[in-house]
C-alpha cells in the first residue's frame, strides 16, 4: 500500500508540473506573440519617424513654418492697412486738386473779365 501511495503522489506531482509547464509554454507563446507585435509597432513607428523627418527636411520644421506664416500674415495686414491709408490720402488729394482746379478756373475767369474790362475801358 505505501509504495502505491508514493507512486500516486509522484504521478499527481508529475501531472501538476506538466500542467504548469503547459501553462508556462502558453504564456511564453503569448509573450512571444506580444514581442513580435511590439517589434512590428516599433518598425512602423520608426518608418513614420523617418517619413516625418524627410518631410521636415523637404518643407521645413512645422514650428518654423508656423512662425513664417504668422509673420507673412502680419505683413499682409500691415500692407492692407497701408493701402487703406493710401486710398484715403488719394481721396483727400483728389478733393484738394478739384478744389484748387475750381479756384484756378474762378481766378482765370476773373482775370479774363478784368482784362476784358480794361480793354473796353481803353478803347
Amino acid at each position: 500500500g505505501g509504495e502505491s501511495g508514493v507512486r500516486l503522489a509522484i504521478d499527481r506531482a508529475t501531472e501538476e508540473l506538466q500542467r504548469r509547464l503547459r501553462a508556462s509554454d502558453s504564456e511564453v507563446i503569448i509573450a512571444n506573440d506580444r514581442i513580435k507585435s511590439l517589434e512590428k509597432t516599433q518598425r512602423e513607428l520608426a518608418n513614420e519617424l523617418m517619413s516625418a523627418t524627410r518631410l521636415i527636411d523637404e518643407v521645413g520644421n512645422p514650428a518654423d513654418l508656423k512662425r513664417q506664416l504668422t509673420a507673412l500674415e502680419d505683413r499682409h495686414v500691415d500692407a492692407l492697412e497701408m493701402m487703406g491709408e493710401t486710398s484715403e490720402e488719394n481721396e483727400e488729394l483728389k478733393e484738394r486738386t478739384a478744389a484748387l482746379k475750381s479756384m484756378v478756373d474762378a481766378l482765370t475767369e476773373k482775370v479774363a473779365a478784368l482784362e476784358a474790362a480794361r480793354a473796353e475801358a481803353s478803347s
